[in-house]
């Protein structure tokens, strides 16, 4: 398993109704399948794009949590 730093630009123009759920789908759109997130943050926006950060598990076979599990899930 490996930590890596990756970074990405979303586009603003977001085809869903929530900015979480247009995120979360663009980070995973992003990450090949063996990768895992455990860190985002968007260090920079203009009017086009968010700049952001990402903490990645890679190679994280050994480790595989519930797909149904994401660092944007929000519950109150």
């Amino acid at each position: 398993m490996l930590l890596l730093e990756k970074e990405i630009e979303i586009p603003k123009n977001q085809a869903s109704d929530s900015l979480i759920t247009y995120m979360d789908q663009s980070v995973m759109s992003s990450l090949h399948r063996d990768e895992l997130p455990i860190r985002f943050v968007v260090t920079e926006s203009d009017e086009g794009k968010f700049k952001c950060e990402l903490g990645v598990l890679s190679n994280q076979s050994i480790f595989s949590p519930s797909k149904d599990s994401s660092i944007f899930q929000f519950e109150k």
